[in-house]
């Protein structure tokens, strides 16, 4: 068993299988079936989605759950466990505006979690940026977290209550995330072929029942008023898993709904809709009577629509944990974005040398486009203009009060990431003086502020060759020409 193989696995079958169902996220089974028929690829979003929100989505690029589940891998590689402080930072740093979107480096975040950014935005410590939410966002951070704490399940449990509370604070969603870290370890040390179902809900019902306790008892100040009603409801949930595989999918997901629908704050019609009872339930069922694939089991989990990239990133994380980076299909991961810097953070989790990592937040900014741009038709009735996109992403509004000052400036150029710590116009960019960075006492203080990143200035080389390249052949042809101009104005020589 090749323990690094499988934590690679783990995160790379996280990042894959968001990636599988974020393009066709909110439409039903019969709209899914209708449209593409079984998800097996990466899609264009444009085949399945209005272009409202189409350009949204990017074919083989994964989203924000799995992106919050790189911060915390990145906070737990670089500090040597976790702290949610420090993940607090991260998704702060993360989270500054960048040009056409209000979000940052997010892509597609929701409304729970854009308002845990706003309060980061405002300096709120990580107390206090938690909304009261059950939603299933949470439960992908135990994916790191359960890689990284595989043999200690003390601080596993510790590590996703607060890790989830940075954002949730309904305990169902600090269980979802206790859960799926005591899920992944499970699957790390288990031999695919002999997975003892029974002792595994077991042991991940008692992480979630550990993780509600410790919340109740450590963090009752954080959690959302009434949730004492509510607080064992996901641990109960796993519990009854043994009963839930044993029943066809329409059966279970029937079964689900009927358990989540009195204790939703709106009404539950879907099995994989966005809620800790439902989405993170379901794609249990899926890993539990799928365990033979990763793949073919992926791709059913993406194809039931609904949350389909929350299903598709926790179901992947799992068999990806339990099978191995090895048995994702190479087309997969030929084609997923930024794949080999999200394998070597699972890597380095199952105890690689931490060596190569690169800015998260740099990589993330480039991965991430401007909010698509209203399409200009009116409408059938007025000829009204389109109203603008909103949320998810889209471009910030006009300040109805006092903004917080930004803690750093990004500018896109082309392939080019621009940072400062103060706004500029990238046309306007010129050098200034021969100053070393090591002696700019400026560049220090903008440096300060990413302490947790190796390097936060990125630029294109090859673009940087090519015009380096270009410098020099001008250089010579202008040489050239004035040595030419010299010779032809040199006065002939004496006889």
């Amino acid at each position: 068993m090749d323990i690094t193989d499988r934590a690679a696995g783990a995160l790379l079958g996280m990042a894959v299988g968001e990636a599988l169902g974020a393009p066709i996220e909110g439409l039903t089974t019969e709209e899914v079936l209708d449209k593409v028929g079984r998800v097996e690829s990466y899609l264009d979003a444009r085949r399945v989605q209005p272009y409202g929100r189409a350009g949204y989505f990017q074919r083989g690029v994964y989203e924000d759950e799995t992106q919050l589940a790189l911060v915390c891998a990145d906070v737990v590689i670089r500090n040597g466990g976790f702290k949610p402080e420090l993940f607090r930072d991260r998704l702060e740093e993360l989270g500054q505006p960048i040009d056409g979107n209000a979000f940052g480096a997010f892509r597609r975040a929701r409304r729970n979690f854009r308002t845990s950014v706003k309060r980061m935005l405002k300096g709120a410590p990580w107390t206090e940026t938690g909304v009261n939410t059950a939603g299933s966002g949470a439960a992908s951070r135990g994916v790191p977290i359960g890689v990284y704490y595989r043999d200690d399940r003390d601080g596993m449990v510790k590590a996703s209550v607060e890790a989830a509370l940075t954002t949730h604070r309904d305990p169902r969603a600090v269980a979802s995330c206790a859960a799926t870290a005591a899920a992944v370890a499970a699957f790390l040390k288990a031999d695919p072929a002999k997975v003892d179902v029974k002792a595994w809900c077991a042991d991940v019902a008692a992480a979630a029942r550990a993780a509600e306790d410790l919340a109740e008892k450590d963090y009752a100040a954080m959690l959302a008023p009434g949730s004492q009603s509510c607080l064992h409801d996901f641990s109960d949930a796993v519990s009854r898993l043994p009963e839930l595989i044993e029943l066809d999918i329409e059966a279970a997901f029937e079964r689900i709904i009927k358990t989540a629908a009195p204790r939703g704050s709106r009404p539950i019609t879907s099995a994989v809709r966005g809620f800790a009872l439902t989405a993170v339930m379901s794609s249990f069922w899926f890993v539990l009577t799928g365990l033979e694939s990763y793949d073919a089991t992926t791709y059913d989990a993406v194809s039931e629509g609904g949350s389909s990239d929350t299903v598709g990133a926790l179901t992947g994380a799992l068999l990806g944990a339990l099978h191995g980076a090895s048995k994702i299909p190479e087309p997969l991961l030929a084609g997923l974005k930024n794949r080999e810097q999200v394998e070597l953070r699972g890597r380095i989790l199952g105890g690689a040398p931490r060596e190569g990592l690169k800015s998260l937040l740099l990589l993330e900014a480039a991965l991430t486009r401007p909010a698509p741009k209203p399409k200009k038709k009116g409408d059938a009735k007025g000829g009204r203009p389109a109203k603008p996109a909103r949320g998810r992403g889209a471009a910030r509004r006009p300040a109805r009060a006092r903004q917080p000052s930004a803690r750093v400036v990004l500018k896109r150029v082309g392939n080019w990431l621009l940072a400062s710590d103060k706004e500029f116009a990238p046309r306007r960019l010129r050098a200034q003086g021969s100053q070393s960075l090591a002696e700019s006492t400026r560049f220090q203080s903008l440096r300060s502020r990413f302490s947790s990143e190796q390097l936060f200035v990125y630029f294109d080389i090859e673009r940087a060759q090519q015009g380096w390249a270009l410098v020099v052949q001008q250089e010579a042809e202008e040489r050239a020409r004035a040595e030419a101009a010299a010779a032809a104005n040199a006065p002939p020589p004496k006889p």
